[in-house]
């Protein structure tokens, strides 16, 4: 089944690879948001305060979000991590497993357990892609860093939007 889904992704032109990757990405989003919130605001972890506090990030962050924290997460999480792995003897037949770590570092620098949830997996989807545009020798360190930008834009408006539309 695995197979099946990488042979079809890799063979995916690049346009309608990305959109299936922000697809993924909305999905994991989505069930995080609803399974995991819910959770969170039962624990008292999640409240009102917290979700005007994302929204109402300063520029600076804002900015960052969207320019240099994909730049430098591309190259902390998964350029740097997936060359030295791969570089390692143990793991030269070991591709979901670098896939893994590399995605799994990458969430859990995200700390608060809210973006963790969901970073994990994201961070699991950007080094699978640098991986196989890495093997197609087209840009991977560009395209992860647009597309990372691509789903932080989409995702802060997303979120602005659901909560001008829950506080009119």
């Amino acid at each position: 089944m695995l197979r099946k889904i990488h042979k079809y992704m890799y063979r995916l032109p690049i346009f309608k690879y990305a959109v299936v990757i922000i697809i993924f990405s909305f999905i994991i989003n989505y069930a995080t948001v609803s399974i995991i919130v819910p959770f969170y605001q039962k624990m008292g972890w999640w409240s009102e305060e917290t979700f005007v506090s994302i929204i109402g990030m300063d520029a600076f962050y804002l900015i960052g979000a969207i320019t240099w924290g994909p730049i430098i997460e591309t190259y902390l999480f998964q350029v740097f991590p997936i060359k030295i792995m791969l570089s390692w003897s143990f793991f030269h037949n070991k591709l979901p497993l670098v896939i893994l770590i590399s995605g799994f570092v990458f969430g859990i620098i995200h700390v608060d357990l809210r973006v963790v949830t969901a970073a994990i997996p994201i961070g699991a989807l950007f080094s699978y892609t640098y991986i196989i545009y890495e093997k197609k020798s087209k840009q991977p360190v560009l395209f992860v860093i647009i597309l990372h930008s691509v789903i932080n834009v989409l995702n802060i408006a997303i979120a602005f939007i659901r909560y001008k539309m829950s506080n009119p």
